[in-house]
């Protein structure tokens, strides 16, 4: 049986941001009619639920939800998994990683998304990060991605991996 959790172990959120991935280290989009009984499994109180879910109702976006409940990460569709990129020059970045496709890096107070299904939106975001750090796109490719181990600790995702310039 689970226990009830408190108000502030879950939250409705609309962007990811490093504040939520070092909150809560894997989070997916919540859709009441998909997601509402998995959520109150976890011991989310009903009230509180509804409470966050009355903030995105007519707002026409797709909340993103904490997975509290960190066993069967494989199994939920389209989770941002709080991960550490490394350069091969050495900067490292905290971001997330949304295998298979997409991954994102925050440094300063922007994100910089990739996804492999858009490989000219994702060489500009490239272009953007290696400007702003006064390098060259090559010099951040590979990066090695290392997943934060609150969500590896079930053993059923793969830890480590490396991503190589897809465009």
């Amino acid at each position: 049986m689970s226990r009830v959790r408190e108000a502030h172990e879950f939250e409705l959120i609309e962007r990811i941001s490093p504040e939520a991935l070092a909150s809560h280290p894997a989070w997916t989009h919540f859709e009441v009619e998909v997601d509402r009984a998995r959520v109150l499994a976890w011991g989310v109180p009903a009230p509180a639920l509804d409470d966050q879910v009355r903030q995105f109702e007519h707002c026409g976006l797709v909340p993103l939800c904490p997975v509290i409940e960190i066993g069967g990460l494989a199994r939920i569709p389209d989770v941002m998994l709080a991960a550490r990129f490394t350069a091969p020059g050495g900067p490292v970045f905290d971001g997330y990683l949304l295998d298979p496709h997409a991954f994102g890096l925050f440094h300063e107070t922007e994100e910089y998304s990739f996804n492999r299904s858009l490989p000219g939106f994702s060489a500009r975001e490239a272009r953007r990060l290696a400007a702003t750090l006064g390098c060259e796109v090559g010099d951040l490719f590979p990066l090695v991605w290392q997943l934060d181990p609150r969500a590896t600790k079930d053993g059923e995702l793969t830890a480590a991996g490396s991503v190589a310039i897809f465009w």
